[in-house]
């Protein structure tokens, strides 16, 4: 069992919570809080969505998100030319709308303002 999901039973037993073990690892559990149930699996909680995830993973997700909220520095989101082909429609699209031409130079001085 690992320790997070160790301490997440612990807690459970001394607030009374009801749990149950999903998985013979102990390491997917399932807690009910107000008939509501929370999955917990490996180091995963209910408590962040993939979009959350995609979100503090993405700079430039990170970046519109929180411009107008936060002082944040000025970021520049890009797609990597190397990208698998299905991809490179987004590419191309960047592109289109930021810069005719765009060169590394340009990418590493814009992001200094």
């Amino acid at each position: 069992m690992l320790t997070n999901i160790r301490v997440l039973i612990a807690a459970c037993q001394e607030l009374n919570i009801d749990f149950k073990f999903l998985h013979s690892s102990h390491n997917f559990v399932q807690l009910k809080i107000n008939s509501h149930p929370y999955l917990f699996a490996n180091y995963t909680t209910p408590f962040n969505s993939e979009v959350n995830a995609a979100i503090c993973k993405d700079k430039g997700l990170t970046y519109e998100l929180l411009k107008n909220k936060v002082r944040i520095p000025k970021t520049i989101s890009f797609l990597s030319p190397f990208c698998k082909e299905k991809y490179q429609k987004y590419s191309d699209r960047f592109m289109q709308s930021y810069y005719t031409t765009i060169r590394v130079e340009e990418i590493y001085f814009d992001s200094k303002r």
